[in-house]
């Protein structure tokens, strides 16, 4: 959290002034960055990215109306951490989709969005 994964650091710049926020990386094809301007992910074979800046979003994480994903009984038994999907929103409808580890890790992402869900009185272009 706050720190950039050097595997996403290969594959994106982040313009000057762009803090990340969270990210996660499960392979070169399968990654998600949240920062002070966007939200990026690669999945499927696709890379989108969406201005939370300009455009209010949505984020549905898994199969948790909700959105709170956990899954605490894999974690704590040991066993290599679940993932699921997450789709983010925009008031447009354009849509990306993220994949994210289920459990205590899930957090990250779900507050991440969250961040930028609330966001009132930022700087918006």
């Amino acid at each position: 959290m706050g720190e950039l994964h050097p595997n996403i650091a290969c594959l994106l710049t982040l313009a000057t002034g762009e803090l990340p926020i969270a990210c996660g990386f499960m392979g070169d094809n399968s990654w998600w960055l949240v920062t002070t301007r966007r939200i990026t992910s690669q999945h499927a074979g696709q890379q989108c990215t969406l201005d939370p800046r300009s455009d209010s979003i949505t984020a549905t994480f898994g199969h948790d109306p909700k959105g709170t994903a956990h899954d605490f009984g894999t974690a704590a038994a040991g066993i290599t951490p679940a993932t699921d999907l997450a789709t983010v929103t925009a008031a447009d409808g354009r849509q990306l989709r993220l994949e994210f580890e289920t459990g205590p890790a899930c957090m990250v992402p779900i507050q991440a969005c969250h961040f930028w869900q609330s966001a009132t009185g930022l700087h918006r272009p």
